[in-house]
């Protein structure tokens, strides 16, 4: 196995228990404890005949036995191990019987990682799915045991030689952001790349207005860039180990290293290796772009208004984030979360009022996705950075802080294209990140990590800073969302040498001001938005609208877009009239002469 470049593996070790007995306070190990001490009358079991008498043998024994012998009996009844909580788990219908089976698993494998391939053996010698069961489990109505099962599949998935199967994939990394958006109430509400995540935008609205504003391909539509459909290959090479930049591990790093992200074997499969993942990537940004997700049922068409009802928190939610971060250190498993769009999902929370503990974690899968150079490059068409740039302003635990860094860091080094890495640092630039690393050198800072990421973002913002053009400046305003009265939008010298270049890109930047307009409520985005579109891509009407707003400064620059539109279509249509009263009088001309 590669080393995290931790000098000593007996440490992880040590590391590693110590952080699961730190995590004891979080509430499903805390009522694993519990659950612990109400030992289950297996004999009751065996004289109602639901388990058999070879179960029953082995289930009291295992529970009976200390580490030592545990080990001993697993060596030589490996097959039956597995058999007999499988049946265990198929037959048994009471909560509270599953959930000490499912705490007896998990600390079997706890104790010996390897053991994750007694399932995998016994699932192929019976040529059945190893996933099957534990599956099925995650439909239960008991978030215990959900979650403990949950954390159950995670281990053997990241812990087997083998990869998960790509279905079963699927529906697990579902069932993981689903139980995410508990914390938030999504609402049919989605985050468009480039807007806020304070801005969320109604899909059905959106799909509607981008369905007249964008074309899509002769095979394509915005029902057919769902999201399970992408179909990926050409996969980059692993990025397990997520650590292998040189030089000493400080103290914060090796926390972060083994911090909720425990010992990983190697997997030397290549199950994934065939994947294309570029293509399917794009198609993802491009359907988020266009907003082209189902809305509620409950909401209303055409309801733009920010509906955050408030609806009891996911109490597993520091399990569930733990679960997603042991699946985000394996490569081929990140490109899978984001085909379920779960980018967009871990920004919602982020978004969302959430306790530290939960930005750490979140964050953290953030930072591992951004090891892998491809999806380091598409990352900030999530709008990542102003988010995090939030976060990073409200900050005051240190772990998050350094988080955060690392991932500002990675946005800048990770990406094999210069140009993007550019564009990451002009968003930080924009989003004020030079002004929060500014606040932290002010402080006394004992974290070498900390500090060393500060100094290598203030020297490439400041850099960056140096070639910032006033396009770059403009164009880096309007994807972030956040519009305000830069000096650029009333330069007049800014329009007439930088006017053509907002067609560029398909229309880029004008379709993102008329997405502005048709679905932020902020009167100062607004009121930027329609002093800059004009007549484009249809923005007249949506400028027309805002006529009636109540704010008067969103009147008054809708008003000027108008005046605008008129003047240039009063213009145009004297130059016809002139051209038409030209061309017969050429035409009389040429006739004399000839």
């Amino acid at each position: 196995m590669t080393s995290l470049v931790l000098t000593d593996s007996s440490q992880l070790t040590s590391d590693s228990q110590h952080l699961d007995m730190l995590a004891a306070t979080s509430v499903l190990q805390h009522q694993a404890t519990e659950i612990r001490t109400q030992r289950v009358n297996w004999q009751s079991y065996l004289q109602s005949q639901m388990i058999s008498q070879e179960d029953y043998n082995f289930i009291v024994s295992f529970d009976n036995a200390d580490s030592a012998t545990r080990e001993s009996l697993l060596k030589d009844n490996r097959n039956q191990c597995a058999k007999t909580f499988l049946n265990l788990l198929g037959h048994v219908s009471k909560d509270q019987t599953i959930q000490y089976i499912l705490i007896m698993i998990d600390d079997m494998l706890q104790e010996d990682r390897s053991r994750v391939e007694i399932f995998r053996e016994h699932a192929a010698k019976k040529r059945e799915s190893v996933w099957g069961p534990f599956l099925n489990l995650l439909n239960r109505p008991d978030g215990f045991i959900m979650n403990m099962t949950s954390k159950i599949i995670a281990k053997i998935a990241c812990w087997s030689q083998e990869l998960m199967d790509r279905s079963d994939l699927h529906f697990y990394l579902t069932w993981l952001k689903d139980q995410l958006k508990q914390n938030v109430s999504l609402g049919g509400l989605h985050i468009p790349p480039h807007i806020s995540c304070s801005r969320m935008t109604p899909g059905n609205q959106l799909a509607r207005l981008c369905s007249k504003l964008v074309g899509f391909g002769p095979d394509q539509s915005p029902d057919s860039l769902s999201a399970p459909d992408l179909i990926f290959d050409g996969a980059q090479p692993n990025l397990r180990h997520v650590t292998q930049a040189p030089g000493p591990v400080t103290a914060a790093k090796k926390k972060d290293m083994l911090d909720l992200l425990p010992y990983i074997p190697p997997i030397n499969h290549d199950f994934f290796n065939n994947l294309r993942i570029d293509a399917a990537i794009e198609a993802l940004l491009e359907s988020n772009l266009h907003g082209v997700q189902e809305s509620s049922p409950d909401s209303a068409p055409g309801d733009s208004s920010e509906t955050h009802e408030e609806i009891p928190t996911n109490e597993y939610m520091q399990s569930v984030a733990r679960c997603l971060q042991m699946m985000m250190r394996i490569d081929e498993y990140r490109f899978a979360f984001v085909a379920v769009d779960g980018i967009s999902t871990l920004l919602a929370v982020l978004s969302s009022r959430v306790n530290f503990q939960i930005q750490y974690q979140l964050i953290f899968c953030l930072w591992v996705l951004t090891f892998n150079p491809l999806l380091a490059e598409k990352m900030n068409k999530f709008n990542v950075i102003p988010i995090m740039a939030d976060i990073l302003s409200d900050s005051v635990k240190e772990k998050v802080t350094r988080i955060i860094l690392a991932v500002f860091r990675n946005l800048i080094e990770k990406p094999e294209d210069s140009q993007v890495s550019k564009e990451h640092c002009i968003a930080m630039v924009q989003c004020k990140v030079l002004k929060q690393l500014n606040i932290l050198e002010q402080r006394k800072l004992d974290d070498e990590d900390i500090v060393e990421d500060i100094d290598f973002l203030n020297e490439r913002l400041q850099a960056s800073v140096q070639d910032l053009s006033s396009f770059d400046e403009y164009s880096t305003e309007v994807k972030s969302g956040r519009l305000e009265w830069s000096p650029v939008h009333k330069s007049a010298k800014f329009w007439r040498e930088n006017a053509p270049r907002l067609n560029e890109k398909n229309y880029e930047l004008l379709r993102i001001l008329i997405h502005l307009l048709d679905t932020v409520k902020d009167p100062l985005v607004l009121s930027v938005a329609s002093f800059d579109i004009g007549e484009y891509l249809g923005g007249k009407q949506l400028v027309m609208q805002l006529l009636a707003h109540d704010d008067p400064n969103v009147r008054y620059e809708a008003l000027l877009a108008v005046q605008k539109l008129m003047v240039h279509n009063w213009e145009y249509l004297g130059r016809q009239l002139e051209k038409e009263h030209t061309q017969p009088a050429s035409a009389a001309t040429g006739t004399v002469k000839s």
